[in-house]
């Protein structure tokens, strides 16, 4: 029996090091961005602005609920610090890597919206930021 648990142990370890090592699907290395809420982020000519929680029904996660929920934000983005459009993204039980802007040179998409609620804790739209995946085209 315990040769069975150190195998285990080690086929797990061995996948866990393979996975911690895959590279993005480009090749090209996707960096992390937390963009507090009413905050915006320079891209050089391209700035995103994180400008409204337009609604968070997500399911909090001390409760059990028949629906997951969703989330909703509005994000505005500016080419060379003037207004160029805004996009609503909508965080749901299945969206991931949420597209905010796709250009020549960069790919900036939203992973996910934080803090997730909890029942007890109501929230000011202060507290909520956003989570950018980023990286070069």
């Amino acid at each position: 029996m315990k040769s069975f648990l150190v195998l285990v142990l080690v086929v797990f370890n061995y996948a866990f090091a393979k996975a911690q090592n895959t590279p993005t699907p480009s090749g090209v290395p996707t960096i992390g961005i937390k963009l507090m809420y009413g905050d915006m982020v320079d891209f050089g000519e391209t700035q995103i602005k994180f400008a409204e929680v337009v609604s968070d029904s997500r399911c909090p996660r001390d409760v059990d609920c028949v629906w997951a929920g969703e989330a909703k934000v509005r994000v505005e983005i500016y080419k060379n610090r003037q207004f160029s459009e805004e996009k609503e993204i909508t965080f749901g039980a299945l969206s991931n890597r949420l597209e905010i802007l796709s250009t020549e040179l960069l790919g900036i998409n939203a992973l996910k919206l934080q803090p997730y609620p909890e029942s007890s804790i109501p929230k000011d739209n202060n507290e909520y930021y956003l989570v950018l995946a980023v990286k070069e085209n």
